[in-house]
């Protein structure tokens, strides 16, 4: 579950989002873009990408793990629909998930976000 963005002028790859099954959701382990190709929508482009792809799969959650303290992180995931979720609402699986996100930083920093994924019809 690795989707990868190409620069087709320069043939090599520029950004990525690596996604796994955690929880019983979809996860996004992680999502990058190489500051040199910033700010010309990669990224939201690719989150989008991979959002529609958790939905055709009849995932009913998409989570991540982000910065809180950060300015351009949970607010770039809030304007795609995440909502942070407060640690006291988080299962067993969450919580390790979280630990195991935040080791090496300052866990206090770290924030779960979820997006509810409709069912498609049919």
């Amino acid at each position: 579950r690795l989707w990868i963005v190409i620069d087709e002028n320069e043939d090599k790859a520029v950004g990525f989002a690596l996604l796994t099954e955690r929880c019983g959701n979809i996860h996004l382990r992680e999502i990058d873009v190489h500051p040199a190709h910033g700010r010309q929508w990669l990224g939201t482009d690719l989150l989008k990408q991979v959002i529609t792809w958790s939905k055709n799969k009849k995932y009913q959650r998409f989570t991540l793990t982000t910065f809180r303290h950060l300015p351009w992180n949970a607010p770039f995931y809030a304007k795609l629909g995440f909502q942070a979720i407060d640690q006291s609402e988080f299962s067993p699986c969450l919580k390790k998930l979280l630990d195991e996100e935040a080791i090496g930083l300052d866990k206090s920093k770290r924030v779960l976000m979820i997006l509810d994924l409709k069912p498609w019809p049919g």
